[in-house]
């Protein structure tokens, strides 16, 4: 019943409504914030229920109307659900300052010999790492497993080795000073919204989509000066 009384306000009107979201936590820092911020300006009247989940959960999430729209890193076909191109990003290496004598491109093996952080068993990233990590001759020096990007880069804060972490997350506030170099050839992934094919989207959230696009756009331009 709520939910069809939700569709029934966002039909009546591209002004008001709601939109619910699930996003992974790395875009829930600042690209998410920022992409709401400049939505509501626009239209102030669209209320938001934001959540946070690892990608495992969102598909149910979608199918049981807990939410309009689902925003991830490297999300896998799924029966039932559409996916809209969102951007692409690169996975950082994040490190104490002067790990790599001030290379600005570095390669999988170079993590060899140096205390490690594994995201392994964190989603469709880790499997992109993983993957890479895979061809070394050498396994690497493994000292704590998490399924959070911001974990791991606060444990590389901390002093505790170095990780391998999406660029949003690198570039995220936390403790210590680090920093951040990628990877030749590029650890690349896609970020993409989606939502249930039986269920299009309203006006209000097919904007809202093409407002975070933009935003996500423009952080990464910014990112890269």
């Amino acid at each position: 019943i709520a939910s069809l009384k939700k569709s029934a306000r966002n039909l009546r009107s591209n002004t008001s409504g709601s939109i619910s979201i699930s996003v992974m936590p790395a875009l829930g820092m600042e690209i998410l914030p920022l992409a709401i911020k400049r939505f509501h300006e626009q239209y102030p009247d669209i209320l938001f229920n934001v959540q946070t989940k690892h990608f495992e959960d969102v598909p149910s999430a979608l199918f049981e109307y807990e939410i309009d729209i689902g925003l991830a890193f490297n999300p896998e076909s799924h029966a039932g659900l559409e996916c809209v191109d969102i951007g692409e990003g690169e996975l950082l290496c994040v490190h104490a300052p002067n790990t790599f004598k001030g290379k600005s491109k570095i390669e999988a093996k170079d993590l060899i010999g140096h205390e490690f952080i594994s995201i392994a068993d964190s989603g469709p990233l880790a499997d992109v790492v993983e993957k890479e990590l895979s061809e070394l001759q050498q396994d690497l020096d493994t000292r704590a497993f998490v399924q959070t990007y911001y974990v791991a880069r606060n444990l590389v804060g901390y002093g505790l080795g170095l990780s391998v972490i999406d660029e949003f997350t690198a570039g995220a506030e936390g403790p210590g000073v680090i920093e951040a170099t990628g990877f030749e050839p590029p650890m690349s992934f896609s970020v993409k919204g989606f939502y249930l094919e039986s269920r299009p989207l309203s006006v209000v959230c097919q904007e809202f989509l093409s407002c975070f696009k933009e935003v996500f756009a423009e952080l990464r331009d910014r990112s890269s000066l």
